[in-house]
């Protein structure tokens, strides 16, 4: 075997790998959103099960403070964005961002979220994404 055939093995098992782990991550955001839609549905049946009995950082974010995701008022997820960027990993993508935030806003909406910290110097584009696979990030720079 040259060399240049067990680099291209190599990178195509690397390649493999990263498909793999993305999809036990979306097997694990799918459980983890069915675990949460049954938790809902149970406490919303059982009358003894209060959302007062329950902390308010516990409950998805839509459903804190009497707040929906339709009347979040424009700029916060911006905002909420930049609130958790310190605590997303080095390397990035929208999953990641919205695990992050408890709950999902407009695609367009988190797509300029992330493009002002681009802007911003704060990240940079990784890998463009293709089909299903998200655009990835990399931080840069001082937090």
């Amino acid at each position: 075997m040259r060399v240049d055939e067990y680099q291209k093995r190599r990178r195509i098992l690397e390649e493999q790998l990263q498909a793999d782990l993305e999809l036990i991550r979306a097997g694990y955001r799918a459980k983890l959103q069915a675990l949460e839609l049954h938790w809902l549905a149970s406490a919303e049946k059982d009358a003894a099960v209060s959302t007062s009995s329950v902390p308010e950082e516990a409950l998805p974010l839509e459903t804190q403070g009497n707040e929906t995701q339709q009347t979040r008022r424009t700029g916060s997820v911006e905002d909420e964005v930049e609130a958790i960027f310190p605590r997303l990993p080095d390397l990035f993508d929208k999953d990641d961002v919205i695990r992050l935030l408890g709950w999902e806003p407009h695609r367009a909406t988190l797509h300029r979220a992330v493009d002002r910290l681009r802007i911003g110097k704060k990240v940079a584009v990784e890998t463009r994404g293709e089909g299903r696979r998200p655009t990835r990030y990399r931080k840069v720079g001082a937090e």
